[in-house]
């Protein structure tokens, strides 16, 4: 061989070291960026990870208060329904009394609108079977028996009118009394 072709061989056999040298230089690099892309990447994974479950927590908090609070307002509502029965229902009894008993219920209502001279107390159509029991128990012979009082009495005296009819008496005492009532029949103020 000679030297021009020593010299060839050398140039190509340095020639393919340099491109060995640096097909190795190129691949370290190469993966050096994968390896740091990857731990972008899990790094970014894991923080998406963490921000997903802390929506959901978020979310699942969120979903829970609202069911707790659509259950409250629906015992809240079937409360006062029940609350609502049990006033019609008391209603219709006070509404069906008869006799003396009926009588005696007036007269209460009667009396809890304080002294009064000369009355005009308008009752149940259907109640003038009652009329001298409730005259004697009352004290006033100015009784009219009208259709637009369903149960109970109004009272009028002078320019003063006193609302005695049983659907406006329990209405009041409902508004007065429904934290008492709620704790009697729920064992609860709410």
């Amino acid at each position: 061989m000679n030297s021009a072709e020593n010299l060839c061989r050398r140039i190509i056999e340095e020639a393919e070291a340099s491109v060995a040298k640096k097909q190795a230089e190129v691949q370290a690099e190469v993966e050096q960026i994968l390896e740091t892309a990857t731990g972008k990447a899990r790094a970014a994974e894991k923080e998406a990870s963490i921000e997903m479950k802390r929506r959901c927590d978020a979310y699942d908090e969120r979903a829970n208060a609202v069911c707790q609070k659509a259950v409250r307002n629906a015992v809240l509502l079937e409360k006062a329904r029940i609350l609502d029965c049990i006033v019609a229902d008391a209603e219709k009894a006070l509404c069906a009394l008869d006799g003396a008993p009926y009588v005696t219920f007036i007269a209460s209502l009667f009396a809890g609108c304080g002294e009064l001279k000369n009355p005009t107390v308008y009752l149940q159509e259907n109640r003038s079977a009652q009329k001298s029991a409730l005259q004697l128990k009352l004290g006033t012979d100015r009784l009219q028996f009208v259709p637009y009082v369903d149960g109970g009495v109004l009272i009028k005296e002078d320019d003063i009118d006193f609302d005695c009819r049983v659907g406006t008496v329990l209405s009041r005492f409902r508004a007065e009394h429904e934290p008492e009532l709620q704790e009697i029949l729920f064992g609860d103020n709410r």
